[in-house]
């Protein structure tokens, strides 16, 4: 059975918000494979490593065209999968941020 939550949608949406911002900043800053700076400037899509910039492009605007060979070059480039994982999850979630927000003002102006 689905019960429904009782807190007023207001405030269902600023806790979720919370929740949201506390999951990004943990990818960002939390201890991980690839140095934080490197997974801020991947969030951000900004001053991305140049050798990871194609394939962080790639993530941000069709991932789905992503291939064993995109994940294997970074390999013979000398990144982990590990580090490869996160730099996926990280580009990911800055490019669903910046269309969350890009969504939200839309909505604002509307």
């Amino acid at each position: 059975m689905v019960t429904k939550d009782p807190a007023p949608n207001w405030l269902a949406a600023q806790r979720r918000e919370r929740e949201w911002q506390r999951l990004l900043a943990h990818l960002r800053d939390a201890p991980g494979h690839l140095p934080s700076t490197v997974r801020w400037a991947l969030f951000d899509n900004a001053e991305v490593p140049a050798d990871l910039a194609p394939f962080v492009d790639t993530v941000v605007r069709c991932a789905h065209r992503l291939t064993d060979g995109d994940v294997a070059a970074l390999v013979r480039a000398g990144y982990s999968e590990d580090e490869i994982f996160e730099a996926i999850i990280v580009a990911a979630a800055g490019a669903a941020d910046r269309r969350l927000q890009a969504a939200r003002r839309t909505m604002a102006e509307a």
